[in-house]
């Protein structure tokens, strides 16, 4: 279910054409009053004139900075992503996050062996943070998926390259626009090309400016590469792996390792190292488990993380009773919750989860989707300075 905020508008303006006529005559008490405004804005500009008295913030000059004080908590703590949440608003926002609990019971709060991984997500993990305005991008069916507010995207890529074309970046290979990874795809590209579009104004056939999104897959055709480039979708023939575990590409019998890198190694060929990847979408049948620890690296910086997870690391079949299948080495070293509650501590907060019910999924595999928070979001709101 897509859920949207519509809030109800009030148009600006008056309607000279229904206003009551009144009558010109001015009553002794308004002149008063007049002349006593009059007094004031002269007081006022011999104070700022001789006492270096600053003006009241009442001036369009001066809105920005109450605009600023209002919403800098949510600003500060999000990176600047929202811009627009009140502080009121964003402590509340943190009051469920702190309140809530991630198991039913948090004294035991490992799973019991061979559980159902569909009972296990349906029991534990659940978002504990709301965007305003999340967006189902792609459509329907497997493939899309639930992203935070997109379109404030437009505004962080406006923002970086103003920064740098205002000469506060030297530098000038720095990020100019928003970045966006896609980790698997098996062929379909409804999300990415549906992101794209959404950053093209009415008669664009070109999208450039907004958003530049990288494809990795081991997909030979790229179907739709026609007007990938006019999307500012770039494919690459590349699969992602770890750099702490090689024992599921072993299992699996992995050729072509030549193809394989780590996120930090893609982002150095790709020339992004050092630079803010706003969306990094992850769907690498069971990858996600052996390479979650390079994702969280704290030299990388990760806005939003959209990811489908694969069965559990302890429901797979252990390596030495089932040789030759497709089992998940690791299984009897990582558990769910050193997956989630890593995720956590690196700052993401769940805002969505979508079990994939298809009839081969079964409610085994689950859509999560988080966005990057400041450390300070996390902690009790009296530790908050």
């Amino acid at each position: 279910m897509m859920i949207e905020s519509n809030p109800s508008t009030e148009e600006i303006g008056t309607d000279t054409s229904r206003r009551t006529p009144s009558s010109t005559h001015i009553s002794a008490p308004a002149k008063i009053l007049g002349l006593a405004l009059v007094a004031s804005l002269f007081t006022l500009q011999f104070l700022q004139r001789d006492f270096g008295v600053s003006r009241i913030a009442t001036t369009d000059e001066t809105l920005p900075a109450l605009h600023h004080n209002e919403f800098h908590l949510a600003s500060y703590q999000s990176y600047g992503f929202f811009d627009d949440i009140s502080s009121k608003d964003w402590k509340l926002y943190k009051q469920r996050f702190q309140t809530h609990h991630d198991h039913p019971d948090e004294k035991r709060p490992n799973p019991r062996p061979n559980i159902m991984p569909a009972v296990y997500y349906m029991n534990n993990y659940d978002p504990l943070f709301t965007c305003p305005h999340p967006r189902r991008v792609g459509g329907q069916g497997d493939g899309p998926k639930w992203t935070c507010d997109p379109h404030r995207l437009e505004r962080v890529a406006r923002e970086r390259k103003e920064k740098t074309q205002g000469g506060l970046r030297s530098n000038s290979k720095e990020q100019t626009n928003c970045l966006i990874y896609s980790v698997g795809s098996a062929g379909k590209y409804e999300w990415e090309e549906a992101l794209a579009k959404s950053f093209m104004k009415e008669g664009q056939t070109t999208q450039q400016s907004t958003c530049e999104i990288h494809v990795f897959d081991f997909s030979k055709n790229y179907t739709k590469e026609g007007h990938a480039s006019e999307l500012n979708i770039h494919f690459h023939q590349w699969g992602l792996k770890s750099s702490y575990d090689d024992s599921l590409l072993d299992a699996w019998r992995v050729k072509q390792r030549d193809r394989l890198f780590t996120l930090p190694e893609i982002m150095e060929k790709l020339g992004h190292t050092g630079y803010t990847i706003d969306i990094l979408k992850i769907d690498c049948e069971f990858c996600e488990w052996f390479t979650y620890e390079d994702w969280l690296k704290p030299e990388l910086d990760i806005r939003q993380l959209l990811l489908e997870v694969h069965n559990l690391p302890t429901s797979l079949p252990d390596p030495q009773k089932n040789k030759g299948g497709r089992y998940f080495p690791v299984s009897m070293s990582l558990s769910p919750n050193k997956f989630f509650d890593g995720l956590e501590k690196a700052g993401f907060a769940m805002f969505s989860k979508e079990p994939n019910i298809h009839p081969l999924a079964q409610g085994n595999g689950v859509e999560f989707a988080y966005i990057k928070l400041h450390p300070d979001f996390f902690k009790a709101e009296e530790a908050v300075e």
